[in-house]
C-alpha cells in the first residue's frame, strides 16, 4: 500500500495515513494466533468474551476497540461489544444507520477503511464520534470493514492516545485482525439468519396449527397475535374492514406487556382507524404492504409519526389480509425496545401469516354464515307440519331430520346414522299392506340415481300406531353423484285417508243399493227389448225401449265402477292371483274384442316367446278393456289401436297406443285421479276408468303409466310383475 507524502489532516479512507511514524512494535505472534484459535470455535458473541477484544486491541497497540455486526437488510450496524470506550458516548452508535454519518456508518456503506490520523485536525468529524474520541483521551481512530465475499458483515473499529499511531505496518495487522473477525461474524450473520428462519417457520406452523383450531373468528385472531406479539415483534394487531363504511373494527391485540397492550387500545379507542388514515387504514386502502424499518429516521407524515412514537414504536410492519383479490384487513407488528428492528424477512414471514389468517378468516365467516342459515333452516323445518329428510349417498347417511320426524320414530338420530337405521324401529307398507324394502323406498331411489320418487306408504310406529304418509323425494339440486343428496318430504295423511275411507264406504253402500233396482230395471229393459222386436212395435216404441235399455246398461256400468273405486281406497279389493302366460292370453283376449272395437283395426306386437305372469286374469282383462275402449274412444274412426307386449327388467310391459289428438301436457299427471276425464273431446262416464286401472295394476304388484305427445297419439302401459314358469 503506497502512502502519500503530507496528506491533509481527514476522515479520508485509511490508505492516506500520513506520514509513517515510529516503526510500530510487532504484535506477538502469539496473540494473532491466539485469536485466530479462539475465533475458530463457536464462541457467544453476545456478550462478547472480553478477552476478545484484548487480545484485538493488543494486536494493534490500540487503547480501545469496538465491534459492530452489519445488518445489511436493515441498513444498520449492531455494536456487540467494546473496550477501552465510555458508554455514555457510545450510546448513539449502537445501532447507527449506513446513512449516518459517523466514522464506522462511512465504512461499512463504501465498504473501504476509514481512518483519523489526528482528531485536532479533522473537521469533518461527525460530533458522536469525536464525543467518543474525547471521553477516553483518543488522538486517532481506524475503522475497518469486515469483509465476505460481496458482502460487509461488520466494522472494527480501533482507537490510540497517540496521534498518527495506525501507520502501514499497524494498517497491515489491523486488516489481519478484521480478516479474522469476518469469517467469524459471517458464521454469526449466517447462525442469525437461520435461527430467524426457524422462529419464522415454528411460528407459521404454530399459526397455521392454531388457525384449524378454532372457527371462531375472535379466539381465532386473538391466538394469532399472542403467537406473533411473542416472536416476531413485541406488538401486534389485526383489523377487519367493516363493509359498507370506512372503518376498521379491530379484532384482536396482543403485545409482550399489559402497559404496551393498554396504551395501543387507548390510541386506537382515541383515533379509531379509517380508509386511507393511519397505518392501518393506509394499508387497506392501497393494498400494499408497508415497512418502518426505523421509526426515526422514514420520513413520515407528521400525524402518523406522531400516532407510532406515542405508542414507543421504533419499528413497525402492516400488510394487507386479501380475499379473492379484495382486501378485508390489515395485520400490523411493532417493535418497541432499540435493540430490535423488523426487517424485510419479517415483513415476507408477516405476509405469509396474512395470507394464512386471511384464509381461515373467510373460511371462519363462511361456517359462521353455513351454520346461521342451518340453524334458520332447523327453525323453519321443525315447526314445519311435514315430515323432513336430508341423506346423503350411497348408503343414506343421515345429514338432517326434523321434528315431526323425530316425533314419528321416537329418538333423534345418531351421529353418521343411516336411514335405515334410524328406521329399524318401525314396519313400513305398501298401501296394500306389503312390506316394502329399503331398495324400493323412494329416498333410496333417488339415491341410486333417479331425479324424483313418489310413494304412498303405512309406517307402523314403535308405539304401535300407524299412520299412512305420502312420500316426495327428490335429487337436492347442484350435487354430484358421488356426494348426492335427497330430500324427502313425508306429509301425514292418515286423517285424510281415514275420510277418504269413510266417504267411499258410504259411496259402496249407496252404490251396494243402488245395484239390486238397477239390476231389475236392466232385465225388465231387456225384456220390453224383446217384446217389442217380438210384436213388431212402432219406431219410436222401439227408439224409447232402446234408450231405456242403454241407460240402465251405463248405470249398471257406473254402480261397478263406483263399488271396484270404492273397494280400492278402502285397500279391500280381493284380487285372484294366478300364474299365467301373457301371450296366448293377449291372443285370445283381443280376438273377443275386436268386434266391439270396429270400425277400428287393433294389431298385436309381442315381443317376446312367452310372458309368464302373477296376476289376476279377470282384473288384467278389466284393464286391458279399460285403455282399448278410451283408445278407440278417442281415436279417429278406423284409426289403428296398436297392443305391444314384451318384458322389461323383472315386470312384463304392456301398453296400448292410440292415433288421437294426445294429452296435453299439463294433464298428463293427473289422468289417473279419480273423476278425471280428458278434454280432447266430450266423454261419458264418471271418470273412473283410469283411475280403478291404476288401482288394480298397483294392487297386482305393478305400476302403470302414459306417455303422449299433442297431435300424435296416446300410450298407456302397466307392468304386471313376472312370475316363475314351472310346474
Amino acid at each position: 500500500m503506497n502512502y502519500p507524502p503530507n496528506p491533509p489532516a481527514s476522515t479520508g479512507p485509511a490508505p492516506a495515513v500520513g506520514p509513517p511514524g515510529p516503526a510500530a512494535p510487532g504484535a506477538p505472534e502469539a496473540d494473532l494466533l491466539a485469536l485466530a484459535i479462539a475465533l475458530s470455535h463457536r464462541l457467544p458473541l453476545t456478550p462478547l468474551p472480553p478477552h476478545l477484544l484484548t487480545l484485538t486491541a493488543r494486536l494493534v497497540q490500540a487503547e480501545a476497540v469496538a465491534l459492530w455486526l452489519a445488518q445489511t437488510e436493515q441498513r444498520c450496524l449492531d455494536l456487540l461489544g467494546s473496550l477501552g470506550l465510555a458508554s455514555q458516548p457510545l450510546t448513539a452508535l449502537r445501532r447507527p444507520a449506513y446513512a449516518d454519518p459517523v466514522l464506522v456508518s462511512r465504512t461499512a456503506h463504501r465498504a473501504t477503511p476509514h481512518q483519523v490520523p489526528d482528531l485536532d485536525q479533522a473537521a469533518d468529524l461527525a460530533d458522536p464520534d469525536r464525543a467518543m474520541a474525547w471521553s477516553r483521551g483518543l488522538s486517532s481512530l481506524l475503522a475497518v470493514p469486515l469483509l465476505t465475499p460481496g458482502e460487509v458483515v461488520g466494522v472494527l473499529l480501533w482507537g490510540a492516545r497517540r496521534p498518527w499511531h495506525f501507520g502501514p505496518a499497524v494498517f497491515r495487522r489491523a486488516q489481519a485482525v478484521a480478516a479474522l473477525w469476518a469469517g467469524t461474524l459471517a458464521r454469526e450473520v449466517l447462525r442469525r439468519q437461520g435461527q430467524q428462519q426457524a422462529r419464522h417457520l415454528r411460528l407459521l406452523s404454530e399459526v397455521a396449527e392454531l388457525l384449524t383450531a378454532t372457527a371462531d373468528s375472535e379466539q381465532l385472531v386473538a391466538r394469532v397475535c399472542d403467537r406473533v406479539a411473542a416472536v416476531l415483534g413485541e406488538l401486534c394487531g389485526l383489523g377487519l374492514c367493516e363493509p359498507g363504511t370506512d372503518r376498521l373494527r379491530l379484532l384482536g391485540l396482543s403485545a409482550r406487556s399489559p402497559d404496551l397492550a393498554a396504551r395501543a387500545r387507548a390510541a386506537l379507542a382515541a383515533q379509531p382507524p379509517r380508509l386511507g388514515v393511519g397505518l392501518l387504514g393506509q394499508v387497506a386502502a392501497t393494498g400494499h404492504p408497508l415497512l418502518i424499518a426505523d421509526l426515526r429516521r422514514e420520513p413520515l407524515p407528521l400525524a402518523l409519526r406522531s400516532s407510532l412514537e406515542s405508542l414507543g414504536l421504533t419499528s413497525t410492519l402492516a400488510v394487507p389480509l386479501r380475499v379473492q383479490g379484495k382486501v378485508i384487513g390489515v395485520l400490523s407488528i411493532g417493535t418497541v425496545s432499540p435493540d430490535r428492528r423488523l426487517t424485510p424477512a419479517d415483513l415476507a414471514t408477516a405476509q405469509t401469516l396474512a395470507v394464512l389468517s386471511a384464509q381461515a378468516l373467510e373460511s371462519a365467516r363462511l361456517y359462521a354464515a353455513v351454520t346461521r342459515e342451518r340453524q334458520r333452516l332447523t327453525v323453519v323445518l321443525d315447526r314445519a307440519p311435514f315430515g323432513v329428510v336430508i341423506a346423503a349417498a350411497p348408503d343414506g347417511r343421515i345429514v338432517l331430520v326434523n321434528r315431526p320426524v323425530v316425533a314419528l320414530v321416537g329418538r333423534p338420530p345418531q351421529p353418521d346414522e343411516r336411514v335405515t337405521d334410524h328406521l329399524s324401529a318401525c314396519a313400513i307398507f305398501t298401501p296394500h299392506r306389503r312390506p316394502l324394502p329399503p331398495a324400493a323406498w323412494p329416498l333410496y331411489r333417488v339415491l341410486a340415481g333417479r331425479p324424483e320418487a313418489r310413494a304412498e306408504l303405512v309406517v307402523r310406529c314403535p308405539d304401535g300406531e300407524e299412520r299412512v304418509l305420502r312420500d316426495q323425494t327428490i335429487a337436492l339440486p347442484g350435487s354430484a353423484d358421488s356426494e348426492r343428496l335427497a330430500v324427502t318430504f313425508l306429509t301425514d295423511i292418515t286423517a285424510v285417508r281415514r275420510a277418504e275411507r269413510l266417504r267411499e264406504e258410504f259411496i259402496a253402500i249407496i252404490a251396494h243399493d243402488l245395484r239390486a233396482p238397477v239390476t231389475v230395471i236392466q232385465g225388465y229393459a231387456s225384456l220390453l227389448r224383446t217384446w217389442v222386436e217380438r210384436l213388431q212395435a212402432p219406431e219410436t216404441v222401439r227408439r224409447a225401449v232402446e234408450h231405456v235399455h242403454t241407460s240402465a246398461q251405463r248405470l249398471g256400468r257406473m254402480i261397478s265402477d263406483l263399488l271396484d273405486a270404492s273397494r280400492i281406497e278402502a285397500r279391500r279389493l280381493r284380487l285372484e292371483l294366478q300364474r299365467f302366460d301373457l301371450v296366448p292370453y293377449l291372443r285370445e283376449l283381443l280376438a273377443r274384442l275386436r268386434p266391439a272395437l270396429e270400425p277400428h283395426p287393433v294389431r298385436l306386437e309381442i315381443r317376446a316367446p312367452s310372458l309368464p305372469v302373477l296376476a289376476d286374469p279377470l282384473r288384467v282383462e278389466q284393464v286391458l278393456t279399460n285403455l282399448l275402449s278410451n283408445a278407440a274412444k278417442y281415436s279417429p274412426p278406423t284409426a289403428e289401436i296398436t297392443v305391444e307386449a314384451r318384458q322389461e327388467d323383472m315386470m312384463a310391459y304392456v301398453a296400448v297406443t292410440d292415433r288421437g289428438p294426445g294429452i296435453p301436457p299439463e294433464e298428463l299427471p293427473y289422468i289417473f285421479e279419480r273423476f278425471v276425464r280428458g278434454r280432447r273431446r266430450p266423454a261419458e262416464g264418471l271418470g273412473l276408468g283410469l283411475y280403478i286401472a291404476r288401482g288394480l295394476v298397483e294392487a297386482m304388484g305393478g305400476r302403470i303409466g302414459a306417455d303422449s305427445r299433442p297431435g300424435q297419439g296416446t300410450t298407456i302401459f302397466f307392468t304386471p310383475p313376472l312370475a316363475g314358469w314351472g310346474p
